[in-house]
């Protein structure tokens, strides 16, 4: 059972703010199916700041390794997952498999070097859409897999808030307004053997145009028994330090956006960049609907669809150059 919780005190703090607040949402908070985000990483976190309204969230003089790793997002027909519209992965190993609901981005399930393949009975709702300032909601998600021979049963207890707004100034000096999003994930697995207790923090600074978040830190705490624990940090920022640049990357990053989403009727694909071609596939990667186009804006009819997620995709000279999910309602 999920909820999501509004607060009324948080709310009131903004009244006369000076920064203007950020919100999350479908259209612009979805990570584009078949991307590769650029991010730079270390493991210095200096902290996490205050929640509340106009916060200035100061991270000029954070330290990065090199070289530049990449994190990827790309279509489920690659990841073997059943009901995911989209994979994000580093390059590595470990892989998150999400869906689109008219909730928001959930989990559906992971790939990890140690669990293998994990699939969640009952997905985890990490990001509500739309989301905004003062917003917290709670879920919970239940697993069984084997690892090494022993089957394992993994209790999920999950909290998140957009606790702060602000503006955000980065290595190479550039100031953005963000909206800060805290979680914290508690992960029991239990078998015949022995139980481990993770416990995840994470702190993500969302701008207005930017699915990945601008900058996010993660604290990962794990206890084997009644062992000591381990604790792992980790700092991920969009782009290489003074090199690249936030704006450069939100430039491209959007090319067209499908609007209403969650849509019922018809959908409208505004397109930013040129494109002559514009198709709508279901979740088995079936064309539903096709249609050419020499305009920079496309309504797509839905009449007869089953409910669902789908997935638009936008050619340019016969080559794909942009994918979105949308849900039909």
């Amino acid at each position: 059972m999920r909820s999501i919780f509004y607060s009324a005190a948080l709310m009131l703090l903004c009244a006369g703010a000076a920064t203007a607040q950020v919100s999350l949402s479908v259209a612009d908070h979805v990570p584009v199916v078949g991307q590769t985000v650029g991010v730079s990483r270390g493991d210095s976190i200096i902290s996490f700041g205050p929640a509340g309204a106009n916060v200035p969230f100061n991270y000029w003089d954070l330290m990065y390794e090199a070289p530049l790793p990449r994190l990827r997002f790309y279509p489920p027909a690659t990841s073997t997952m059943p009901g995911a519209v989209i994979a994000s992965t580093d390059g590595g190993s470990d892989t998150t498999f999400w869906n689109l609901s008219a909730a928001g981005l959930e989990v559906v399930g992971l790939r990890g070097s140690l669990e293998g393949v994990v699939t969640y009975t009952d997905r985890i709702l990490e990001l509500p859409l739309p989301l905004e300032f003062g917003d917290t909601w709670t879920d919970a998600g239940t697993a069984s897999y084997t690892a090494f021979g022993f089957p394992v049963t993994r209790l999920v207890s999950f909290t998140g808030a957009a606790d702060a707004y602000g503006t955000l100034t980065l290595s190479d000096l550039q100031t953005v307004p963000v909206l800060r999003v805290s979680t914290r994930r508690q992960i029991n697995d239990n078998n015949l053997v022995i139980n481990v207790l993770r416990i995840n923090r994470t702190t993500a600074f969302y701008s207005a145009t930017s699915a990945h978040p601008v900058l996010r830190l993660s604290v990962d705490s794990a206890r084997a028994g009644t062992g000591g624990w381990t604790v792992e940090t980790q700092v991920e920022v969009i782009g290489e330090p003074i090199t690249v640049g936030l704006d450069e990357y939100a430039a491209a990053e959007a090319r067209f956006t499908a609007f209403p989403n969650p849509a019922h009727g018809n959908v409208t694909v505004q397109l930013n960049s040129p494109a002559d071609l514009v198709q709508l596939f279901d979740a088995k990667g079936a064309i539903v609907r096709s249609l050419n186009t020499t305009s920079d804006r496309v309504v797509i009819d839905l009449q007869g669809m089953e409910p669902g997620t789908y997935l638009v995709r936008t050619y340019s000279n016969g080559a794909a150059v942009e994918t979105r999910p949308i849900v039909v309602e």
